[in-house]
């Protein structure tokens, strides 16, 4: 990742764990995990700084971490930064039937049911159980949903950057959104790198959020994440 990506700006807010500890006591934590099944919420080794989210092996069986409290709300005229650095694989042959997301979405105990994505008002990278590819989605509770399908294709087991810019616009719930993967930009419509949205969810506060949903297969799934970084205008 960039030298330039971890350079404090004063003006902006930054949230940021490399996992080099996990702190996920009930009230003064910093992130709570629910899900689906018998989830598994570890750190790998003492310190690799690496988070592993693991799923059970039943039927859309899933593990998904929030942290703790919202904390922030997409405002008029402002940017947003979300970037991670994660892996997903299972022990399932068939790896393309497992699914994830990343990016923030709204505190909810259940983000995944029946193995689709469920949380009313978020924005962020999907990988569907069934596919390879990702899909840009951006959810407000009132029901709208953006889609954009097949944005990039993910390799399973291979650490990758996922980074995405929500830049809002004068008019509430409107604006446009970026992607990188691996620090390149990503075509997203119509030969452009710009998604414009009016379906952004503005109406509620968002958090980071991490969430895998395992195949079925009798093989857990298991993301592994390196960091999570949120960058936002101070108020």
């Amino acid at each position: 990742m960039p030298l330039s990506n971890f350079i404090q700006d004063v003006n902006r807010v930054t949230f940021f764990d490399d996992f080099f500890s996990l702190n996920t006591a009930a009230t003064t934590g910093a992130w709570v995990a629910n899900g689906v099944g018998t989830e598994t919420f570890t750190i790998a080794g003492a310190s690799d700084g690496i988070v592993l989210l693991g799923t059970g092996t039943n039927l859309n069986d899933s593990c998904e971490i929030q942290s703790i409290g919202a904390i922030v709300k997409l405002e008029a005229s402002k940017k947003y930064t979300f970037e991670t650095r994660l892996s997903v694989t299972t022990a399932e042959a068939v790896k393309t039937s497992l699914g994830w997301f990343i990016g923030l979405n709204a505190l909810d105990t259940s983000i995944y049911a029946l193995g689709v994505i469920t949380g009313t008002d978020h924005v962020g990278i999907n990988k569907l159980t069934g596919a390879q590819t990702l899909d840009l989605v951006i959810r407000r509770a009132s029901g709208t949903v953006d889609r954009v399908a097949a944005i990039a294709t993910y390799t399973d087991d291979t650490f990758t950057v996922v980074r995405f810019e929500v830049d809002v616009s004068s008019v509430v719930g409107t604006g446009v959104v970026r992607v990188w993967i691996d620090d390149l930009p990503v075509v997203l419509s119509g030969g452009s790198y710009d998604y414009q949205s009016t379906s952004l969810p503005t109406t509620v506060a968002l958090t980071p959020t991490l969430a895998v949903c395992g195949t079925g297969a009798a093989a857990a799934a298991t993301l592994s994440d390196d960091y999570v970084r949120l960058s936002f205008p101070r108020i």
